[in-house]
């Protein structure tokens, strides 16, 4: 696991907030039926998919249309074992009201996702210096489609020679509505390389979640942002067998339940995710990915590491 990456057992919920003001401890990722992940140890399901989450900022914030909106700023993790590559991690995300124990609510007025960011593709052309053995990174300014309309700009490490190899990953949002049912923000990584090249280890998010407010004071509510067990994450295959089977899927083997969830009741170091919604958009209405958030600021965060190592 990269520096800094926090135990998910040691994430512990905070206690209720009576306001946006009061800052909560930081939300801890639990099972939605509350049973208990552990004490000593990440939840195991997660652990064998190789793939961790945590919340590093809850911002509350009044919203368009006189509605409620909180901004949570995500960092999710890959922990591959050896020689083990990402080949795409389905990450999939829903905000709902509480569920059970003694801060469940009968109130589910609207609670859903309505942004995210990054709010389109990213992609990077990935490479290898057969020369130096080095990997070089250069990210698309602009990315709607895969293979169409890319733009491409340098980070100042792309030296590309003829005989280099280049290849694509990429970070695929989409946000679909069906019927009645919540949102669902489907956050999809990808290396669909045929040995897997390179995927940045760990990356920021931003999701924004709004409600009606049921009162003119109101300015906050308490949710779950749900984990959907359809979670899936899958690695590039090292065996003998990889031309039958070119990746293998990493799955739990614990019986199904609904997944996990942040509890989310309150700010929690609010000016990250403060900072990263004024910064995704400009004074003219346009929308921006914020600094530091999806994948060529992972993939750039990655390469500074990798210079001074």
């Amino acid at each position: 696991m990269t520096e800094g990456t926090p135990n998910l057992a040691s994430l512990a919920p905070g206690p209720s907030s009576p306001s946006p003001e009061v800052q909560v401890a930081r939300p801890g990722l639990e099972r939605v039926d509350r049973q208990p992940i552990g004490l000593n140890a990440p939840d195991p399901e997660l652990q064998r998919r190789r793939f961790c989450v945590s919340v590093e900022s809850v911002y509350y914030h009044a919203a368009a249309g006189g509605h409620v909106g909180c901004a949570i700023q995500l960092k999710t993790f890959f922990e591959f074992h050896g020689e083990e590559k990402l080949a795409r991690a389905v990450f999939p995300l829903t905000a709902r009201t509480l569920q059970a124990g003694a801060d469940a609510t009968n109130d589910n007025e609207g609670i859903d996702i309505c942004n995210h960011h990054p709010h389109e593709v990213e992609v990077i052309r990935v490479g290898r210096r057969k020369d130096l053995k080095t990997i070089f990174l250069v990210p698309t300014v602009k990315a709607t489609i895969l293979g169409s309309g890319l733009e491409m700009s340098g980070m100042g490490v792309n030296t590309q020679r003829e005989h280099d190899r280049t290849f694509v990953v990429s970070l695929r949002p989409r946000l679909t509505k069906l019927g009645t049912d919540p949102s669902c923000l489907v956050w999809e990584f990808e290396d669909s390389n045929a040995r897997g090249v390179y995927y940045p280890p760990d990356m920021k998010l931003l999701v924004v979640v709004e409600k009606p407010p049921a009162s003119s004071t109101e300015t906050w509510f308490s949710f779950e942002l749900r984990l959907e067990l359809d979670l899936q994450v899958d690695i590039h295959n090292s065996y003998k067998d990889k031309l039958l089977q070119p990746f293998l899927r990493l799955m739990a083997r614990s019986p199904p339940h609904k997944g996990w969830c942040f509890r989310i009741k309150g700010n929690f170091h609010p000016e990250l995710a403060q900072a990263a919604l004024a910064n995704s958009m400009s004074e003219d209405g346009e929308l921006h990915i914020p600094p530091g958030i999806g994948l060529n600021a992972a993939a750039s965060n990655w390469l500074k590491v990798m210079s001074t190592a």
